[in-house]
C-alpha cells in the first residue's frame, strides 16, 4: 500500500479544504521514496523564500474559497532599452536541500495553467550543487503543462530527475523557468499557479544483472549513409580475435587477457590496451553485421560497433586498466571519463552506472602523479606531458557497462566541410532574404523560431507547428533558391528521454514539411547514452540529410572527458564552444583537439567561440579565420565580416582541396600551411613533407617555406636528430621524413611504407 504524505502538506491542507478539492490532488505517493524538506518553502504562505530574477518574481494570493493559496509568475518590463526578442529567466527556492548524485527525485506539483504554449514556456527543474552551493551546469528541465483540466483547473503535476553520477554533488534547489517570446506585452500577468511542491527522494535503482547480455551491447539505428561498417569476425591461428570497424582494428587476446585498439584511419598504429580481469577464452559470435559484432562468453559480453566503440558489459565485478600507447598532449580525466588524444587520433573510456542506482564510476590512476589527473574540470587550455604507457584503473559491477572507443570513426568529408554555412531565418522574414546578395555564401537556413519553444520545446511528444502554412513557404523560399532547410529542435530539452520517442518527433517534422535535416540545440547530458541510440536512429531514418548538434560544456554538463567521438560521428556537424571564455588566442587547445573533430569524430567541427580571445585577435573573424588553421569551420554565418573576411579565405582552401584534394595527407601537406598563409596566424605544425618518386630516387619537399626536412631510409619514424634532406635520395623504398621549421611544431611524420 503507498504511504501518503500527509506532514508536509498539512499548511495546504487547511487553505484548501474549503475549495473542496479532492484528496487525491493533495496526496503525493512516495513509492518508497522519502520526502525531502524544502526549507522556507512551504507555498501555502505568503512567506515561501522565492530567489527571484531580474523581470521576474513570483506574487502570492491568499486562498479564495475557490482556489488554495497560490503563487504566480508576472514578468516586468525592462527598465531601459528596447525589450528582449524573448526572455529566459530562471527562479529557485532560496534555501537548499540535500541530494545524493545518480539518484532519483521526484518532484510533485500542484498547479492550474492556461496559457498559449506557442509563445511561452514554464518549467520545472532540480539544480544541482556542491558543498559551497556552486552550482554545476547542464539542469535538466521538464515543461508543464500549458493548460491543466483538473477540479477548478487543478492538477496534480509530477516529474522524476536523475542527478548526474558526479561525487561532487551535495545540495539541491528545486528552480523554475519561463521562456517567453516577444508576442507578449510587459507586463504580463501569466496565468500559472502552484499552491504545493513536494521532493520525495526516490529509492535507489538496484544493479541487477540482464537477462539478455547481447541486448547490453547493441543499440538501436545505424550509420545510415555514412562510410562506417564491421567486417567479419576472424579468429587467428594463435587463438585471438580480430574485429575491424573502418575506423579500428580490435585484437581481442585470450592468453594474455587484453583487448587492444589500433587506428586504421590516416595513421595506422596501436592506441590504446586494455587489460580485463575476466577470462576472455571461448568468445563465440553472438551476433554479427554491417553495424555490429558481438562476442560473448559466460563472464563478458563484448559489442564492437561500425563507430569505432566497444560496449563492454560484465555478468560479474570486473576489474580493466587501460594503458596509452600514445603520448597525448590532450588528456582529460574526470566524472570517470577518460579522452585522450594527438590530434591525429586517439581513444576514450566511458562509465555508465545505472541511472538511479547510486553507483558512481569507480576509477583511479595507476600510474602516479599524473599531470591530468589534476586538471579541474573547467580547464580547456592545460595539456599533458605524460609519456606514453600511463595507466588507469576501473572497477565494474555486474550489471554496470563499460564504453571504450578509438578514433577517427570515418574518414573525414571534406567537401562537406566547404559547403555547409548556416543562416538563420525567422517566422515573417520574406522571400528576398533567401536570395539577397548578404546570403549568397550560405548553403542551409535554419528555421529557428517556426516551433512551439521559446527556448527548447521541454514539454509533449511531438513538435507544435506555430503556423503550418508559413513553414512550407519558407522551406520552399529556401529550396527554390537552391538552397537546404533544417529546422530547430532540442534533445536536450525534450520533455522525454525515450529515444525512439525523440526520433520520432524529429523524423515526423522532415517528412511532414520537406525538411533537409534539423539541428538539436544539445543532447541528454546525464542520459548521454539516449543520445547516442538518438543519433543512430535519426542517421539510419534520415540518410544524408543534416544533422547539426550544438553541444557545449557549459550547457550539457558533462565533464569534458565525456565528450565521446563515437557519439559526434553521427552527425554532419557539430558547433561548440559557446560561453567558453578563452584568452588563448590561436593556440587554444580545445579547438584543435575538441571543436574542430578533425581526426575525432570526423564530423565537420564548427566553431561558437563567442567568448574566445588572445593574442592576434583584433576583429570579430580572427578567431574564425584561426579554426581553419585545426580544420575547423565558422558554421554559422554571422559576424561582422564574415563575408569579406571569412568567406573568401575558406573559398580558397576549397579551390586548394579541389586541386590537391586526392591526397589522403591533404590537411598535412597543403591546407594548414595556405590556412596559416592566408590567416597570418603562425602556429600550428610544419607541413608534412610531399614525397615524390621517380627513376630509384625520392625527392622531399614541404610547403613551408624555409623548413628543414629530416629523414630516415629504414621505415622507422624520423626525429630531428635523423639526417637532414639536402637533395635527390638514391632509394625509392622505405623514406619516411618530417618537416621542422622555426616557430611551428615539427609536421606529422610521413607514413610508415
Amino acid at each position: 500500500m503507498l504511504a501518503v504524505v500527509v506532514a508536509v502538506l498539512a499548511p495546504a491542507l487547511a487553505a484548501v479544504a474549503e475549495s473542496a478539492l479532492p484528496a487525491s490532488l493533495l496526496e503525493v505517493e512516495l513509492r518508497g521514496g522519502e520526502v525531502l524538506e524544502v526549507p522556507s518553502f512551504d507555498l501555502s504562505t505568503a512567506s515561501a523564500g522565492w530567489q527571484n530574477q531580474p523581470n521576474l518574481y513570483w506574487d502570492f494570493r491568499e486562498a479564495d474559497g475557490e482556489n488554495p493559496a497560490h503563487w504566480f509568475p508576472v514578468v516586468e518590463p525592462f527598465d531601459e532599452g528596447g525589450e528582449p526578442d524573448w526572455l529566459a529567466r530562471g527562479t529557485w527556492s532560496e534555501r537548499n536541500i540535500r541530494l545524493k548524485p545518480n539518484r532519483r527525485y521526484l518532484l510533485s506539483t500542484l498547479i492550474r495553467a492556461d496559457f498559449d504554449r506557442r509563445f511561452l514556456e514554464l518549467n520545472l527543474g532540480l539544480a544541482c550543487m556542491d558543498d559551497a552551493a556552486n552550482p554545476f551546469p547542464g539542469r535538466r528541465e521538464i515543461g508543464f503543462p500549458a493548460k491543466t483540466e483538473g477540479p477548478r483547473g487543478w492538477e496534480r503535476f509530477e516529474t522524476v530527475i536523475t542527478t548526474p553520477p558526479n561525487g561532487g554533488i551535495k545540495l539541491g534547489r528545486p528552480t523554475f523557468y519561463l521562456y517567453l517570446g516577444a508576442e507578449y506585452e510587459r507586463p504580463v500577468e501569466v496565468d500559472f499557479a502552484i499552491a504545493d511542491l513536494t521532493v520525495v527522494e526516490l529509492p535507489q535503482t538496484p544493479l541487477v544483472p540482464a537477462h539478455d547480455p547481447v541486448a547490453e551491447v547493441t543499440f538501436a539505428g545505424g550509420p545510415g549513409t555514412l562510410p562506417m561498417a564491421v567486417e567479419p569476425v576472424q579468429t587467428r591461428d594463435d587463438g585471438t580475435m580480430e574485429v575491424n570497424v573502418t575506423g579500428v582494428r580490435w585484437v581481442v587476446d585470450p592468453a594474455a587477457g587484453t583487448i587492444a585498439a589500433h587506428q586504421r584511419i590516416d595513421f595506422p598504429r596501436p592506441l590504446a590496451t586494455w587489460s580485463v580481469d575476466l577470462p576472455l577464452g571461448g568468445l563465440e559470435v553472438a551476433r554479427e553485421d554491417e553495424t555490429v559484432a558481438v562476442l560473448q562468453n559466460e563472464h563478458v559480453a563484448l559489442g564492437f560497433q561500425c563507430d569505432g566503440m566497444l560496449a563492454l558489459y560484465p555478468t560479474r565485478a570486473a576489474e580493466i586498466v587501460v594503458t596509452s600507447e600514445l603520448a597525448a598532449p590532450f588528456v582529460r580525466y574526470g566524472d570517470g571519463h577518460l579522452l585522450a588524444s594527438d590530434g591525429l587520433g586517439g581513444f576514450s573510456v566511458n562509465p555508465h552506472p545505472p541511472l538511479g542506482s547510486g553507483k558512481l564510476p569507480d576509477t583511479e590512476p595507476v600510474t602516479p602523479d599524473l599531470d591530468f589527473a589534476g586538471f579541474d574540470r573547467t580547464d580547456l587550455e592545460s595539456l599533458s606531458e605524460a609519456p606514453a604507457g600511463w595507466q588507469i584503473r576501473w572497477r565494474l559491477d555486474a550489471g554496470e557497462r563499460l564504453f571504450l572507443s578509438a578514433f577517427p570513426p570515418r574518414a573525414y568529408d571534406w567537401e562537406a566541410s566547404f559547403d555547409l554555412m548556416w543562416h538563420l531565418t525567422y517566422r515573417g522574414d520574406p522571400a528576398g532574404d533567401y536570395t539577397s546578395d548578404w546570403v549568397e555564401p550560405v548553403d542551409t537556413f535554419l528555421l529557428w523560431d517556426f516551433h512551439a519553444r521559446e527556448w527548447g520545446m521541454s514539454f509533449g511528444d511531438r513538435y507544435l507547428a506555430i503556423d503550418p502554412a508559413e513553414i512550407r513557404e519558407h522551406v520552399g523560399f529556401a529550396q527554390d533558391a537552391g538552397k537546404r532547410a533544417i529546422f530547430y529542435t532540442s534533445a536536450w530539452f525534450f520533455g522525454s528521454r525515450d529515444a525512439e520517442l525523440w526520433a520520432d518527433a524529429v523524423t515526423d517534422e522532415v517528412e511532414e514539411y520537406g525538411f533537409d535535416g534539423f539541428y538539436s540545440d544539445g543532447l541528454p547530458a546525464v542520459e548521454w547514452l539516449v543520445g547516442y541510440e538518438e543519433l543512430r536512429l535519426l542517421r539510419e531514418r534520415l540518410g544524408d540529410k543534416l544533422i547539426v548538434v550544438h553541444d557545449s560544456v557549459p550547457q550539457s554538463g558533462r565533464h569534458p572527458a565525456a565528450l565521446s567521438p563515437f557519439l559526434y560521428t553521427y552527425t554532419t556537424a557539430t558547433y561548440m564552444a559557446e560561453h567558453l571564455a578563452t584568452d588563448a588566442g590561436p593556440t587554444w587547445p580545445w579547438v584543435r583537439y575538441v571543436i574542430g573533430q578533425h581526426r575525432v569524430s570526423n564530423a565537420v567541427g564548427t566553431v561558437k567561440g563567442d567568448a574566445w580571445t588572445g593574442p592576434g585577435f583584433e576583429k570579430p573573424m580572427d578567431p574564425f579565420l584561426a579554426g581553419l588553421i585545426w580544420n575547423a569551420r565558422r558554421g554559422e554565418h554571422s559576424g561582422e565580416g564574415i563575408n569579406q573576411e571569412y568567406v573568401p579565405v575558406q573559398r580558397e582552401l576549397r579551390a586548394l582541396w579541389e586541386e590537391h584534394g586526392e591526397d589522403p595527407y591533404f590537411y598535412d601537406r597543403y591546407l594548414v600551411e595556405k590556412a596559416r598563409v592566408l590567416t597570418g596566424f603562425r602556429v600550428g605544425p610544419a607541413a608534412m613533407p610531399i614525397i615524390e618518386m621517380a627513376n630509384g630516387k625520392t625527392t622531399l619537399r614541404s610547403r613551408t617555406e624555409g623548413a628543414t626536412i629530416h629523414y630516415t631510409l629504414d621505415g622507422s619514424e624520423p626525429t630531428g636528430d635523423s639526417p637532414i634532406y639536402d637533395g635527390p635520395l638514391e632509394t625509392a623504398t622505405g623514406v619516411r621524413a618530417i618537416a621542422v621549421a622555426e616557430g611551428l611544431e615539427p609536421s606529422p611524420p610521413t607514413p610508415a611504407p
